[in-house]
């Protein structure tokens, strides 16, 4: 008698164990039932499911031919274990083709699963590699057009620093021929002066007029000849003597000089005109000329934006934090926060400065 070792776990199967069908051979090999049983619940890999159905097959198998042969009479071990056999090799060849056909046809299947998820990866990489192209290349625009804006307001930075170097020496040059015009009007004047018309003699005894003392509150006549020519020159056609004409009115200090120079600030063609009247009006600390000063703050040119956000800033003692360099959205935001503050401390603002509308201060 041959002795039979389960495959899986090395021990001898006895006779007994294949009648009772708690064991069987397959392809040759023996196994007990329960092992193989133990074995594939331990794997999930594709053979070891082929290897349990086909030991569980031919011990169902097994089992219902052994029980088949029992109900006949005198039955023959030998007999039926030989009919057991042949009919487990012959199922089992079956069995297995067909496991095997169904194997292949899964891997089959799997495989072109595999392969539609790595077309689908391809494609995806592509899309992704689309997608990081095109964020680089807004990331190298957007990084290009930040560098220009730097460039752009480095370049402007210059611009105003070159401007205001011009209007340093223009101012000194300006200053020159307003001493100028100034000395020549003292040599005129003097010259009036040492030749005063000879009196009329008198016929009969002349009254003598009484001493009075001077009054404090006249007016000075030399500032309000000052104060008229520099106003008057305001109209001037030469833009030079236009600038001069606000300095020396932003020196003399006097609020007369407010209206002709809002005039100048809003309408005259020439940069360095309104430059010269924003910063006069803002010496003046004149009240009247804050909403010209607040719509300044809109001109096309950067010194006198400049220029008109300091006057208000003297005027007002209110800073909106305004940049001259700032877009014109932001602007127009500084402006409106100008207004509205205007509007609700106009009063309080002129009382402050001693501009009240029935002031004697206040330019009529």
């Amino acid at each position: 008698m041959d002795i039979r070792f389960c495959e899986i776990t090395k021990e001898s199967i006895p006779d007994g164990e294949f009648e009772a069908g708690r064991a069987v051979t397959v392809g040759g090999k023996s196994y007990y039932v329960s092992a193989a049983l133990q074995r594939m619940m331990a794997r999930s890999r594709v053979r070891g499911w082929l290897t349990f159905l086909l030991v569980l097959y031919a011990a169902g198998v097994t089992t219902f031919l052994l029980l088949t042969e029992l109900k006949r009479e005198k039955p023959n071990p030998d007999a039926v274990s030989q009919a057991v056999v042949a009919e487990i090799e012959r199922r089992d060849k079956r069995l297995e083709s067909h496991l095997t056909q169904l194997y292949s046809e899964k891997v089959d299947g799997f495989a072109g699963e595999v392969r539609d998820a790595l077309a689908a990866a391809e494609k995806h990489r592509g899309t992704i590699h689309d997608a990081t192209a095109d964020l680089a290349s807004r990331l190298d625009e957007q990084t290009k057009e930040v560098k220009e804006q730097i460039e752009g307001r480095d370049n402007r930075q210059g611009r105003v620093e070159d401007q205001i170097e011009e209007v340093r020496r223009w101012l000194l040059n300006i200053q020159g021929t307003a001493d100028e015009l100034l000395k020549r009007q003292a040599e005129m004047e003097a010259q009036r002066a040492a030749q005063p018309a000879a009196p009329a003699k008198p016929d009969g005894p002349v009254a003598t007029a009484p001493k009075t003392e001077p009054d404090a509150n006249a007016p000075d006549p030399e500032h309000e000849a000052q104060v008229k020519m520099w106003i008057e020159r305001l109209k001037d056609k030469n833009n030079d003597l236009v600038f001069t004409a606000t300095v020396k009115l932003a020196d003399l200090k006097d609020l007369r000089a407010t209206q002709p120079l809002i005039v100048v600030l809003a309408k005259h063609k020439d940069f360095y005109a309104r430059l010269g009247a924003a910063t006069a009006l803002g010496t003046l600390q004149a009240v009247d000329a804050v909403p010209a000063l607040i719509d300044a703050l809109g001109d096309k040119d950067e010194l006198v934006r400049t220029a008109a956000n300091e006057a208000l800033i003297a005027i007002t003692s209110n800073d909106q934090n305004f940049a001259a360099d700032m877009s014109r959205n932001e602007r127009q935001k500084v402006q409106r926060k100008y207004r509205t503050w205007f509007k609700n401390n106009e009063m309080e603002l002129r009382r402050k400065l001693d501009q009240l509308p029935d002031s004697p201060t206040r330019p009529k």
